[in-house]
């Protein structure tokens, strides 16, 4: 349960709030000052009250005008909901203790969403000189989340570096947080085991676990994450995400489902719920669901939601599948425009014209993104990806071929869709000759692969000596 959650459910917040809802309700007064008021805003906005978090806000800064609280609060909601930088500046200008220490965070985050993370970093470093000394480690650390919530982990390793406690649990946490972000996944589970050993029942460091253990393929350890969290609090909204979201990247889609429903019974107004119900509807093949859940995580999101590419890729994908060409290109335009490459752009049309039958149309589309290409090696192999993926065993297994004698090193993932291919063209040698080297050489991908045709439980590696024994096809 994060901090927010923990006061949100204590029983001083709770007759706060009861106080201040009766005196709507009753139109008699109720005396709270401004960071009560903000509270309250910063409890609607949780829970996905925009509106009435608004609504208080504006009521507290009425009543307490130059208050940091409310007009904190209100600045950072314009921020993150309509990333307007000028009119975030304009409400945090209202503040008038300039010293204070959320004045200085707004300010900075102000830059950061306005693309100008060195600016911020270095208006940060200038407060420096300004800061107590019994207010510099919490500095130093919120400085550093700051940096962490806007994926600049160059900048947060920067800060972390200046904190005095080196082994403090926040000082541990922030440095598992920035390993995610290197890749040392590794690393990253080490120390929030670690944090775990201390403190089990602190839901953050279970949650970072879950996304260690998701990042590094480790799909049955972060199952288990997920249900130590969940027993914690099953009502978490991160909890239930990383959960279902767990099952999805495992390949289990329906499992994934019951927790994306409940997700999105608890934020209606959140299109990540939505979004992940239709990919999860897309992998079942449920295409008129997945349609109708990313067209209304679509309608939900802003333009700059994170979400917005994946909503709509995924909706091509979606619409191409239903056989809509048109609306699929549509969509992988939007994609272009929130910034996928061209190239790619112009490979996923090759993808939809291939999935709908028309290899002519395709080959168009996969030679105008080979000719702007930057990586040919890799924008090959996502071509014969394709081929394989719409049932061109035959042509597939030629260019996987082709393609072997140049970048085995790096792919030998090659060898599985290579066996795959021959399985399906009912050619058992080379189907044998590929799967040694596949299980030998990309394990994991083998069994993603090839999986299928093995009983569940078996080690990829041992794939080819039970085809030499049961003689599966």
């Amino acid at each position: 349960m994060t901090d927010s959650e923990q006061y949100f459910e204590s029983d001083s917040f709770k007759q706060m709030l009861e106080a201040y809802e009766e005196s709507k309700k009753s139109g008699n007064p109720v005396f709270l000052d401004s960071d009560e008021y903000a509270d309250i805003a910063e409890y609607y906005d949780y829970n996905g009250k925009s509106d009435l978090a608004i609504e208080v806000a504006d009521e507290a800064i009425s009543i307490y005008p130059g208050a940091i609280g409310p007009l904190a609060f209100k600045a950072r909601y314009v921020l993150q909901n309509e990333q307007n930088t000028e009119k975030a500046d304009a409400i945090c200008e209202q503040i008038i203790d300039k010293s204070d220490l959320d004045y200085y965070y707004i300010k900075a985050e102000i830059l950061i969403v306005d693309n100008k993370a060195e600016e911020a970093h270095q208006y940060l470093l200038s407060r420096l000189s300004h800061i107590d000394d019994e207010d510099y480690e919490d500095y130093i650390l919120d400085v550093t989340t700051l940096f962490l919530d806007y994926e600049w982990e160059t900048y947060a390793e920067k800060w972390l570096h200046m904190a005095k406690g080196k082994q403090t649990n926040e000082h541990l946490e922030l440095l598992g947080r920035i390993y995610i972000f290197q890749g040392k996944y590794g690393e990253a589970e080490r120390l929030f085991n670690q944090l775990l050993d201390q403190s089990p029942f602190t839901l953050e460091y279970w949650i970072y676990l879950i996304n260690c253990q998701r990042l590094s393929n480790k799909f049955e350890d972060a199952i288990t994450s997920c249900e130590y969290a969940w027993a914690i609090n099953p009502k978490n909204s991160d909890v239930i995400i990383n959960f279902g979201s767990t099952y999805l990247q495992k390949g289990d889609a329906e499992m994934a489902l019951p927790y994306f429903e409940l997700y999105v019974s608890q934020h209606p107004n959140d299109e990540t719920g939505e979004t992940y119900y239709g990919l999860a509807m897309s992998k079942l093949d449920r295409n008129d669901e997945a349609e109708n859940h990313l067209k209304k995580a679509e309608s939900l999101a802003n333009a700059s939601s994170p979400n917005m590419p994946i909503i709509c890729q995924e909706l091509a994908f979606v619409m191409s599948k239903k056989g809509n060409v048109e609306e699929s290109f549509s969509y992988i335009e939007k994609c272009v425009g929130f910034g996928l490459p061209a190239t790619i752009g112009d490979f996923l049309k090759g993808y939809v014209m291939l999935e709908n039958s028309s290899e002519e149309d395709a080959r168009y589309w996969f030679r105008k993104a080979r000719r702007n290409a930057s990586d040919i090696q890799e924008l090959f192999l996502k071509i014969c990806t394709a081929y394989y993926d719409n049932g061109y065993y035959d042509s597939a297994y030629r260019m996987f071929k082709n393609l072997s004698k140049e970048c085995l090193n790096a792919h030998p993932e090659i060898y599985a869709y290579m066996a795959d291919c021959c399985r399906h063209l009912n050619r058992r040698r080379p189907y044998l000759f590929n799967l040694e080297r596949a299980c030998r050489l990309a394990a994991d991908e083998t069994k993603n692969v090839l999986g299928k045709y093995y009983p569940a439980e078996m080690n990829p590696a041992n794939y080819f000596n039970f085809e030499n024994l049961w003689n599966t096809f």
